[in-house]
């Protein structure tokens, strides 16, 4: 039995509303109607009576109310150059949708000041994630535009958006790195913020853990996880920001403020609950500081290291094995850089992860270099597995270090002045 739909239950205007603009005319009485009947006969070889179309238009008086079935509606779709009502709808909704976030967008960009209250009033009228970002990608342009720091203070507060959700939400991955590169691009502001997020627990977790800006660590973004540090209590995030103030020192030769650093990384149980990435971070700090300073008496850190790589064998992704790579390569360890490198290809074999995607990049770096060390691939023969620009957008010129050790043809005067600048000329030669 045909299901029927009734006019007093559903809102045809904008099918009428498009059937008229095919049909070229507004449709107000009987012969308008019988006319669009034959019209959409020949469009469609369907009929529709012409009574049925003055129940749609309300020109059948009482009769207005009597239900349209659903075969019907797929016939005026048809005429409408849709497959089904469905799919009418479908379309129908997703330009109202856009019609929002514009008029959102364009709301927001008149207003001077946001406040939490607002922005949070805007993102509840969208009802799914790829509008909500697509709209907070606005909000974040704008308020670093106009160097709101208020607002961008309170930014983490926003519980449409930093709701607890993981990173794994692909959505929230690219935000965060959208809010570390205008953070980077507006360093007038970037203390004043750092200061407040370092007291925010979302902050803490979203914008610091997830956006170690290694490119800029020497000269700026140091000062971020010092305010981190400052307000640090448990043992990950103590572990995860002295590991990296430490490994900054160390790539200034600062071994005495580096040590202030190293016993606090010495005094953590790595594997209490610590997350692998940091416990790397933290291995290549002692590893690096062994190498430096007391030569290459490194056998009792090495077996601390194999032993986490059992800790850690049964992860499903190879968070561990991506970081110490980078450690284990600067004390010239090849053959155990190149063992964890098979595990990271045998735990992301077939997975298509977005948030690894530039870790990936960087670890087929670090194989190419690990291979020309060893001698296992020569220069000439060199087959440029990666491209600079597939690496992560935070990371891309620290990463780029190792390739331009490989190929250092490419490695122009301005390049290597932006090295400098960057502090990373020491770490550069180590290479």
């Amino acid at each position: 039995m045909q299901l029927k739909i009734s006019v007093r239950r559903m809102n045809f205007d904008d099918l009428k509303e498009e059937i008229e603009n095919i049909f070229g005319k507004k449709i107000s009485n009987r012969p308008d109607c019988e006319a669009l009947s034959l019209a959409i006969y020949e469009k469609t070889k369907q009929k529709i009576s012409y009574n049925t179309l003055r129940r749609l238009f309300d020109l059948a008086g009482e009769k207005n109310s009597t239900s349209i079935s659903n075969s019907t509606l797929d016939i005026l779709a048809k005429y409408c150059e849709f497959n089904y009502y469905a799919e009418f709808l479908n379309e129908k909704a997703s330009k109202n949708k856009l019609s929002l976030i514009y008029n959102l967008q364009l709301e927001i960009q008149q207003k001077e000041r946001f406040t939490i209250s607002y922005i949070e009033s805007c993102l509840h009228q969208l009802d799914s994630d790829e509008l909500v970002f697509n709209l907070m990608n606005s909000v974040v342009l704008f308020s670093f535009k106009r160097e709101d720091v208020n607002f961008l203070k309170d930014l983490f507060k926003l519980r449409r958006v930093f709701n607890g959700d993981h990173y794994l939400n692909t959505n929230l991955y690219f935000l965060i790195q959208t809010i570390g590169i205008h953070v980077r691009n507006h360093s007038e502001i970037s203390e004043l913020l750092w200061e407040e997020w370092a007291k925010n627990p979302n902050a803490r977790f979203y914008y610091f853990e997830l956006f170690v800006d290694m490119d800029f660590l020497i000269v700026k973004h140091y000062k971020a996880i010092e305010f981190y540090h400052k307000n640090s209590t448990i043992p990950q995030d103590l572990l995860f920001s002295s590991s990296i103030l430490a490994w900054r020192k160390l790539i200034m030769e600062d071994f005495e403020a580096a040590n202030k650093y190293i016993s606090t990384i010495e005094s953590i149980d790595f594997n209490a609950a610590i997350h692998p990435i940091t416990v790397a971070r933290a291995y290549n700090v002692l590893l690096l500081n062994q190498f430096l300073q007391e030569g290459n008496d490194l056998e009792t850190i090495l077996e601390r290291i194999n032993a986490s790589r059992t800790y850690f064998e049964t992860t499903e992704y190879p968070f561990f094995e991506f970081w110490i790579c980078e450690g284990l390569t600067l004390i010239h360890q090849y053959d155990l850089v190149l063992n964890c490198i098979d595990s990271i290809y045998s735990k992301t074999k077939g997975k298509d992860i977005f948030y690894l995607k530039g870790s990936l990049e960087r670890v087929k770096l670090i194989e190419e270099y690990t291979l020309f060390k060893t001698r296992k691939i020569s220069k000439s023969t060199i087959d440029k597995i990666t491209t600079l620009s597939r690496l992560d957008n935070f990371s891309r010129e620290y990463d780029g270090l190792f390739y331009y050790a490989v190929n250092p043809a490419e490695l122009t005067k301005e390049i290597k002045s932006n090295i400098t600048k960057r502090g990373y000329l020491t770490f550069f030669n180590w290479l």
